[in-house]
Order: structure tokens, then sequence, then C-alpha cells
């Protein structure tokens, strides 16, 4: 075990042979479609013969249901900066108020949404979204 978590390789493997672990206790993405889709990718390697298939667990969007809600998918600013460099990264942020609350005359419970858009900028000048 990795801390609290089971530590595997990317195709599931754990140190011992034959025994596999996914899911939440991996400590990766630890959402119930997540882990679906892992064990189906799992049983298709092990029993349908596809030894090369692996969950890709980059761009998996996430929600909380807050208020207001919280979601991302990809790359935030922090983990884009430390991987690609400062230099290299592009925000664009943007604060509204949604519809729900923009037809609203009460002033004192509108809420705004903050919108940011992580881009990284290659060698080119070509920006590409990494995260939202």
């Amino acid at each position: 075990m990795n801390g609290k978590f089971i530590k595997v390789n990317e195709f599931q493997e754990t140190s011992a042979p034959n025994i596999y672990a996914l899911g939440d206790v991996t400590g990766e993405k630890m959402l119930t479609p997540v882990a679906l889709r892992a064990g189906r990718i799992l049983a298709e390697r092990l029993y349908n013969n596809k030894p090369h298939l692996k969950m890709d667990y980059q761009n998996i969007a996430t929600v909380v249901f807050t208020h207001p809600p919280v979601g991302a998918v990809g790359l935030n600013e922090r983990e884009a900066k430390n991987k690609f460099g400062e230099e290299n990264v592009k925000i664009y942020s943007s604060e509204f108020t949604n519809m729900f609350y923009s037809l609203s005359s009460d002033n004192k419970h509108r809420q705004s949404s903050l919108l940011k858009t992580v881009c990284h900028i290659d060698a080119s000048g070509v920006e590409q979204v990494i995260g939202f």
C-alpha cells in the first residue's frame, strides 16, 4: 500500500502477481463511473486479448454539487505551469452572472460564476486548451 491506497502500475497490476486493484482503493479519480470504466478496460485486457489497453485518467471531468457548483477537467493552472513552465501557459478567465440569477431583481442573493480556461502555448505559438 502507498499510504492508505494500494499502489498499482498503469495496467492496474499490484506488486503481487495476478492481483489487480482499481477504483477508490488506488486513490486515482475516486468516481464511480471512472472505476466502472477501469474495470471494463481491465476485463478487455485480460479476457478479450487486448494486452496494451489501459485506462487514461487525463481528462476526466469532475463536479461538486455545491452552491455555486464547481467543476473541472484537465490540468489546473498550477499543474499546467509545473508541467510546461509559466511562460508556456496562458490563462483566460471570465466572471459573470449566470442566467438563473441574471433575471432576478434580488441583488442580495445574486451569485457570480467564474470561468477559467488553461491553455498551453507550444513552440510555434499555437494555443491548446489543456484545462477548464
